[in-house]
């Protein structure tokens, strides 16, 4: 395995050095990196150079690049970094389908369909260090039973703390164990409850659990931690006490967690995804948002997402449906972060199907009427 990697990166950076008229004989490595984008990530899998890479090295010729983007404006999941003894180093960037790009992002790296398995194995001995497994409820119910503890760890900022879990046949209805964990659990929200929800992975012994909590304390509370009350843990196709159905929120948080945000969303049918895109905005999740709006290369319409801090839908009704459009009308209420006081309103949202991505992408303007 550890010699297949070494044949993959060093084809990457002879690829590269190929491109700017460098000679095979000239590059030598002292190091291969590779993590996430996220500077606040830091888990990373590295090798170091060997004899092995250097005799790998002739297979570069067998990479091809071609000008390109990621699509939609996407941002990279991970960083792949080439560092050298007598050079600076080159470093690489990976969207979530392992397509490879430049550091400028305006060039494409074509591997070899042997070598972008390979990179997708790489890939994920690195996701395994950050993200939970996605189990459906049934399965996290049988793990997690009624008065267990576990620790749960708040997958953006990797803050850790332990929890009961008291009830709950929906979901898991739980609590802090202790006060210094309802501290810690407060801290993720930014100091103040809130009903967001929010992505953590369940550590439990040596595994790992995709979640999603929200921040609320209500109803009753048993243990002596100043929570006043519990708060609420979901799993895939888990569902809150009043719905039927999986809460859109949650399902988003579960899968990030997971790590498998992106492709759950293209997954969603249009108007699911303009329901999820609605619940986004109501959290002012502006990354989230990006993945399944229309990006201009010019601007980051999601950014107009800042402003709002809650919104519920009461009614729809559908306006139009083609075979590549779907426009829904949507009355609801606004609430923003500096006006707190419901704010009436009724908005078009439209999704397109994008031929050029293969996917639906819901246009951005429904920003501009909910802050409007």
């Amino acid at each position: 395995m550890k010699q297949h990697l070494l044949w993959l990166l060093s084809s990457i950076l002879l690829a590269s050095c190929c491109l700017a008229a460098c000679s095979s004989n000239q590059v030598r490595i002292q190091e291969i990196q590779l993590g996430f984008t996220r500077s606040d990530w830091q888990e990373r899998v590295s090798w170091q150079a060997s004899e092995d890479l250097r005799q790998l090295q002739q297979e570069w010729n067998q990479w091809r690049s071609r000008s390109g983007s990621p699509a939609n404006q996407e941002p990279p999941s991970y960083r792949l970094q080439v560092k050298f003894l007598d050079q600076e180093p080159l470093t690489f960037f990976l969207t979530h389908d392992l397509r490879l790009f430049n550091e400028e992002l305006n060039t494409e790296y074509l591997p070899p369909s042997y070598t972008q398995q390979m990179l997708q194995a790489v890939v994920e001995q690195l996701r395994q260090q950050r993200f939970g497994q996605l189990l459906s409820w049934k399965e996290a119910d049988r793990l997690l039973p009624r008065y267990s503890t576990f620790q749960l760890m708040d997958l953006d900022t990797g803050i850790t703390w332990s929890v009961q879990r008291r009830a709950g046949s929906a979901h898991a209805d739980i609590q802090p164990l202790t006060r210094q964990d309802t501290q810690k659990l407060k801290a993720v929200y930014g100091g103040q409850w809130s009903w967001d929800r929010r992505a953590v992975v369940v550590l439990l012994g040596d595994r790992r659990i995709a979640g999603s909590i929200n921040g609320m304390p209500h109803g009753a509370g048993a243990l002596q931690n100043g929570f006043p009350g519990h708060h609420c843990l979901h799993f895939w196709q888990s569902t809150t006490h009043t719905r039927s159905k999986p809460d859109p929120a949650h399902q988003v948080m579960v899968h990030k967690a997971a790590g498998s945000l992106l492709p759950y969303l293209l997954g969603l049918n249009p108007a699911d995804l303009q329901l999820t895109m609605l619940e986004m905005a109501g959290q002012g999740e502006t990354d989230i948002l990006r993945l399944g709006i229309r990006n201009p290369s010019d601007s980051n319409p999601s950014q107009l997402a800042k402003g709002i801090s809650n919104i519920k839908i009461w009614d729809s009704r559908l306006l139009e449906e083609t075979a590549d459009r779907l426009s829904i009308e949507y009355k609801l209420s606004v609430y923003y972060v500096d006006n707190p006081k419901e704010h009436r309103k009724t908005i078009t949202v439209t999704s397109r199907y994008h031929e050029e991505w293969n996917r639906w992408l819901v246009e951005p303007d429904f920003l501009e009427q909910l802050v409007r």
